[in-house]
């Protein structure tokens, strides 16, 4: 039982100083983070003192500028001026040009479909009267179909009852109809 309670207490040892090691080196990284943000605030009031001196040195030369001479004064602000609205009119022109370019090609655009369209719907119904005029010649042709095997069916039934005919070796030639074969249109 002495041996198991000392076994007990080295496991226990073991894990608490395993855990004390753990947490010392979260502390380290605490501690080097604290030292990192340190240097970063350190960076960032060092940046600030400088923009404030730069601030104040601008706003003394403003200060002064506004001593000098009136006329100076003016045509620096003339002149200014002028750049800021020759700015502007580029501005409106390349406006102007985009638009102006946008208006021809859209005009375009509603041109092109409303010919091509209308030579389409041409064309559709030449398409439509082909067909129709195929479909009539077809029943056509199937009318004259089921006549010629009427008269082949009589012609058969005529000829069982002449088997004693001697004329067997010549037949009769009959004439033939051409047979027709259909193109479709050209697609465009």
């Amino acid at each position: 039982s002495l041996d198991c309670t000392l076994a007990e207490l080295r496991t226990n040892c073991d894990r608490e100083h395993s855990k004390v090691l753990e947490l010392e080196a979260e502390v380290l990284k605490i501690q080097h983070m604290l030292t990192e943000s340190e240097k970063w605030c350190a960076f960032l009031e060092n940046k600030h003192v400088n923009l404030q001196l730069k601030f104040q040195k601008y706003k003394e030369c403003l200060q002064s500028q506004k001593r000098c001479n009136s006329s100076n004064y003016t045509a620096f602000n003339a002149i200014f001026e002028i750049n800021k609205l020759k700015d502007q009119i580029q501005g409106k022109d390349e406006t102007i040009r985009n638009l102006q370019a946008q208006h021809d090609i859209v005009s375009l655009l509603n041109v092109g479909p409303t010919d091509s369209r209308k030579a389409l719907e041409t064309e559709l119904t030449q398409l439509k009267d082909t067909i129709t005029a195929l479909r009539i010649q077809n029943d056509g042709f199937k009318v004259s179909n089921a006549t010629q095997k009427t008269k082949i069916a009589k012609l058969k039934a005529k000829d069982v009852g002449n088997k004693s005919s001697t004329n067997r070796e010549t037949p009769i030639p009959m004439s033939r109809k051409k047979h027709v074969t259909f193109k479709e249109p050209p697609k465009p």
